[in-house]
């Protein structure tokens, strides 16, 4: 597939870890998914990645990790992630590279 937009890779700390495992941990019990151990956890693809994502509509810019993305891109195959702004609500977030591609 295709890439159409750009990630950022960076190290990340002990506490910005568990803070993603936590994170994890809760929608996979919303879910009701399997929860994977810790040290499971941290073999998993795109755990360093993020994307810049930006909205369509009000323009608000959020960096996220990209590993959730990553799962539901391959699973829809779609070739960008599209997420709900947290600002505007509505189904508009795109990555950055995304959004300057449809504004110029």
């Amino acid at each position: 597939m295709a890439k159409f937009f750009n990630t950022i890779t960076k190290p990340i700390t002990d506490k910005e870890l568990k803070d993603i495992y936590e994170s994890y941990t809760r929608i996979a019990r919303d879910r009701g998914d399997h929860i994977m151990s810790f040290n499971k956890f941290l073999k998993t693809p795109n755990i360093n990645i993020y994307v810049d994502m930006k909205c369509l509509n009000c323009h608000f810019e959020v960096r996220e990790h990209f590993g959730d993305y990553a799962m539901e891109m391959e699973a829809y195959g779609s070739p960008f992630p599209i997420d709900w702004c947290p600002k505007c609500g509505l189904n508009q977030m795109v990555p950055k590279d995304i959004y300057n591609k449809l504004n110029t």
